[in-house]
């Protein structure tokens, strides 16, 4: 028998300013030291000129070049494979940039590309779920060329449950 897990990610319950890395380990998900980490929803006092306000309470995870090399990419690790993966993201900051595109690659445990989906970004604080589904996603890379937040990722994985045991 098999039952299904559902993992939701909203970012409020780590200070702002984290970058996640190991803060959700115990969930089984792993971030890469990327990005600006997380960010002030407006709703929540607005810190960072984000303009954003997260889809699942006020806070999200920002990303912008200035605050690491790889500040506009963040690779995930699962510890067990999933079969969906999502999340929502948007542009950030209105400033000077026109529309540009996001993308969500996903792998397999031998890093086989099994899912990929790229959205077009063109208007601040207007969030657009992303999602791929797999037989066996156990990592996540996404990335764009400006500033996003992303907020409420989820996943789903499938475990085995004992059967129940009879007794004669």
């Amino acid at each position: 028998m098999k039952a299904q897990t559902v993992t939701t990610i909203r970012f409020d319950d780590i200070p702002v300013s984290t970058k996640p890395l190991e803060q959700y380990s115990g969930l089984g998900i792993h971030f890469s030291d990327a990005g600006y980490g997380v960010g002030q929803g407006m709703s929540n006092g607005g810190a960072g000129n984000w303009q954003l306000n997260g889809t699942d309470g006020p806070n999200f995870l920002g990303f912008a070049q200035f605050y690491s090399p790889s500040g506009l990419a963040q690779t995930i690790t699962l510890d067990l494979p999933a079969t969906n993966f999502s999340l929502d993201v948007s542009k950030a900051y209105s400033g000077s940039y026109s529309a540009f595109t996001f993308t969500l690659d996903a792998y397999d445990a031998s890093h086989a590309l099994v899912g990929t989906q790229t959205v077009t970004l063109a208007t601040v604080n207007s969030w657009t779920t992303v999602s791929v589904a797999a037989a066996a996603i156990t990592e996540i890379d996404f990335s764009s060329s400006q500033l996003f937040g992303v907020d409420h990722l989820q996943f789903t994985q499938t475990t085995a449950v004992p059967e129940p045991a009879v007794f004669a």
